[in-house]
């Protein structure tokens, strides 16, 4: 049976209130300076918690989790006794939500943008293979192709629970051999997204979660102004899954695992 990795994205550009954040959470909210900011930081964590939630694993609030010395957030347990393996990411105004009663996950989003020093960066970031081949790509496929390499690189050190100090230059320099491992990437319009899953033909499924329409019980509250949440969200673009197979529903309220 194949592993489930299941994806949620949201806007992150809604109000929310820090309630459902621990103690650890809010104080660090509060140091940052720009509001935008801590808008952003406040929406990815609670939209974590709501989803953790709505998997089994109690009230938002109440959620606990160990962290490595690495920096990786441990499983949680759920209602039926099994673990909840997470990542979490935002960039801009998107979150990016990973779980997974199976294996340990990584997750990583970034929104397109214009890279001054591109070439630099790819010869920093990319393997000699992977550099030559991106290197004879038309100039218009470039950009996105590195963002689609960094996210691998990002989301792999996410689910391995090394974090981004071990300093690994590529996505081809980690250790764990591909059959290990299920990747996945995909394009929402201009927001690139990987996730790895650390096991076998995993299933990855992505859905949008409407985070200013969903409480923690899944049900609509009236908390957060209504024209906040009038966001159009970009289709799904499943790039490739690789040792493993990817489905998208976008625009569907989320539920558990």
């Amino acid at each position: 049976m194949s592993a489930c990795v299941r994806i949620w994205i949201a806007r992150a550009d809604v109000d929310v209130a820090s309630d459902e954040l621990d103690d650890d959470e809010r104080s660090r909210a509060l140091r940052f300076r720009h509001a935008d900011v801590r808008r952003r930081y406040v929406a990815a964590h609670v939209a974590l918690r709501r989803l953790l939630s709505l998997n089994g694993a109690g009230m938002p609030a109440t959620l606990r989790w160990p962290v490595a010395d690495g920096g990786k957030p441990g499983p949680i347990a759920s209602a039926n006794g099994g673990l909840l393996h997470h990542s979490l990411s935002h960039a801009g105004e998107w979150i990016a939500v990973a779980i997974s009663p199976d294996c340990a996950v990584g997750v990583d989003i970034e929104v397109l943008r214009p890279l001054e020093e591109l070439d630099t960066l790819a010869e920093v970031v990319l393997a000699a293979d992977t550099l030559e081949r991106w290197a004879a790509l038309p100039a218009s496929q470039r950009l996105p192709d590195f963002y689609f390499e960094w996210t691998q690189r990002e989301a792999w050190l996410k689910a391995d629970g090394r974090g981004i100090a071990t300093r690994q230059t590529s996505v081809e320099d980690q250790e764990a051999p591909d059959h290990d491992r299920s990747r996945l990437l995909a394009q929402l319009g201009d927001v690139v997204l990987s996730a790895v899953a650390m096991c076998r033909n995993a299933c990855f499924t992505l859905d949008v979660y409407n985070l200013c329409h969903a409480g923690s019980d899944g049900e609509r509250t009236e908390q957060n102004d209504a024209m906040n949440c009038m966001r159009s969200s970009p289709p799904f673009q499943p790039k490739r899954a690789e040792s493993g197979t990817v489905t998208g529903t976008a625009g569907t309220p989320a539920t558990g695992l």
